[in-house]
């Protein structure tokens, strides 16, 4: 009896704590953090420097030595349509996909702020530690909002990806997303096509999440654009 009880609250524990620091990477857990630990995650991240130098790159020239990803997919048109993707970003539904998610969500988009991004693969959940680079917010009359996350040290990739949201001539609302990126740990080398199909299951996740959100009410996206 007693040895059972005991098992049964060291398996309960290993459910709830389960932590590892795998190959100089952070942790991962087999139940979804709670927003205390998410915040002691922040925390100990506060004082770091990106993890990359290049900081702001996703604004012009893109460095060499990093995989690079772009995607822009219409969303839908008019202003309407525009107000709704840029408060679809601001809240960051792009990330709100199940098995992606990030902490906190009501934050004020802001250079500076730092944002956990977590991912559940193989039946864990891993924390990715992010910091906004900068923020795209044109005078009226431009039709342009986004910023772009850098990474910081506990991350398992080192890199930006920049969110914009912009509407052109015609009035089509786009969405675009551009990101540079390399493994920041071992792990992360020797899982890299693991990690590779990860960023780009979630770059068309989070294309239709915010066509989805746009959608209600609005017409269908147009025909996508190229490029």
């Amino acid at each position: 009896m007693l040895i059972g009880l005991e098992f049964r609250r060291w398996r309960e524990s290993r459910q709830l704590l389960f932590k590892v620091q795998v190959l100089g990477y952070s942790m991962f857990l087999l139940r979804k953090p709670n927003p205390a630990s998410m915040r002691r995650f922040l925390d100990d991240q506060a004082s770091a420097s990106f993890s990359y130098p290049e900081v702001g790159a996703t604004s012009g020239k893109l460095p060499e030595g990093y995989a690079m990803q772009h995607t822009r997919k219409s969303l839908g048109h008019g202003p309407m349509a525009f107000a709704c993707a840029c408060d679809a970003l601001r809240t960051m539904q792009q990330f709100q996909l199940g098995w992606v998610d990030c902490w906190p969500r009501n934050i004020q988009v802001t250079t500076g702020e730092q944002i956990a991004v977590l991912g559940h693969v193989f039946g864990l959940w891993w924390l990715n530690a992010c910091r906004i680079a900068y923020t795209i917010d044109e005078p009226s009359g431009q039709m342009k909002f986004g910023y772009a996350n850098g990474t910081l040290p506990r991350h398992m990739a080192r890199g930006e990806e920049r969110f914009q949201i912009d509407m052109d001539a015609d009035e089509t609302v786009w969405l675009d997303i551009l990101a540079f990126s390399r493994p920041n740990t071992l792990l992360a080398k020797l899982g890299y096509p693991v990690l590779r199909r990860s960023q780009q299951r979630f770059g068309a996740a989070a294309v239709v999440k915010l066509q989805q959100l746009v959608s209600r009410g609005q017409a269908a996206p147009r025909e996508e654009r190229q490029g």
